[in-house]
This record gives structure tokens, sequence and C-alpha cells, in this order.
């Protein structure tokens, strides 16, 4: 299922392109560089996912109530993605690959 933002603005609704690693990699690169605070944390993550859609930025800075849900919602999906990923980790560790037995 493909994860998108969607928001209405001035009666007009605005999606995003589909969540990606990009954006997962531009919330974990905020949390890295010591950004506090969900703005700040998925905001450019956020503003990647709206590039080369109607919404332009000076729309997503005007509509802050808005962003401010979908800096959030990309946050959760980030956590959600690590949480996902790390459990897949762990069970690889726990069940390797007939290669890696093999060795």
């Amino acid at each position: 299922m493909q994860r998108v933002l969607t928001f209405t603005y001035n009666k007009k609704k605005y999606t995003s392109k589909p969540w990606d690693f990009e954006a997962m990699c531009r919330v974990q690169e905020a949390q890295v560089g010591g950004a506090k605070g969900i703005g700040m944390v998925g905001g450019n993550a956020v503003d990647y996912l709206f590039e080369g859609t109607d919404a332009t930025q000076d729309i997503l800075n005007d509509a802050r109530l808005e962003k401010m849900g979908m800096c959030r919602t990309v946050v959760d999906w980030y956590y959600a993605d690590m949480e996902e990923l790390q459990k897949k980790t762990a069970k690889n560790a726990e069940t390797p690959t007939e290669d890696a037995a093999a060795n």
C-alpha cells in the first residue's frame, strides 16, 4: 500500500508523491542533525514529498496547521518503517539464510 499525504487548503485538495526511501532519509538526517520537534524533524520530508506537485512551497508555508499534521504523519511512518526493519533484521539473525549457514 502506497502512503501519500493529502490536505485541503482554500477548498483545494493536494496530494503528495508516495512516501519513499528519500523521504525516510530526510527524517533520519534531521534527527541525526539534532532537530527538535515534529516540525523540524518532519518538515523537510513533507516539503520533499510535495515537490513537483500542485502544492507549492508558498501553499505549504501558508497551510501551517495542515503541514504540522503531515510532519507528525511522516515521523510516524519513519518510526513504523524502522520498527519493521528492526523486526526483519532480528528475524534474519535468528534464522540465517541457506548461504550463511553454508559458511
